[in-house]
C-alpha cells in the first residue's frame, strides 16, 4: 500500500511539472510551482524504489521530499484561502491529512535502516 502512495506522489509531481496548475502558478510563480512538483516527483520515485524491499534508509529522504512538497503546496493554498475568493478549506484539510500520514510513516521507520526480516 505504501508503494502505491509513492506512485501517487510521483504522478502528482509529474503532472505539476508537465502542466502546472494555474491557480497556484499565477500567484506563486512558475519556479515555486516547479520546485514543489519536482520534490513530489523525486520523493515519490525514491519511495517507489525503497519501500518494496524495505530499504527505509532510502524511504526517509522520500518522506522529506514528499513532505516538503505538500508543505509548500499547503502553504500556498492557505495563503490563497485568506487572500483570494473561494473556499479552500477542503484542500487544506486533505493536505493536512497527507502530512499526518507521512509523519506517521516516518515515526514507524525512523529507528531502522531496513525493515526487520527483509
Amino acid at each position: 500500500m505504501q508503494t502505491i502512495s509513492y506512485l501517487v506522489f510521483s504522478a502528482l509531481g509529474i503532472v505539476v511539472l508537465l502542466d502546472p496548475p494555474r491557480s497556484i502558478e499565477a500567484p506563486a510563480g512558475t519556479t515555486f510551482t516547479l520546485v514543489w512538483g519536482l520534490f513530489a516527483a523525486l520523493g515519490g520515485l525514491a519511495g517507489v524504489y525503497g519501500t518494496p524491499g524495505g530499504k527505509w534508509i532510502i524511504e526517509r529522504p522520500a518522506i522529506y521530499l514528499c513532505g516538503t512538497a505538500i508543505m509548500l503546496y499547503l502553504g500556498m493554498v492557505m495563503y490563497l484561502q485568506f487572500t483570494a475568493a473561494g473556499n479552500r478549506w477542503p484542500q487544506i484539510l486533505a493536505l493536512t491529512l497527507v502530512l499526518l500520514s507521512l509523519a506517521r510513516r516516518f515515526a514507524t521507520i525512523r529507528k531502522y535502516d531496513y525493515e526487520p526480516g527483509k
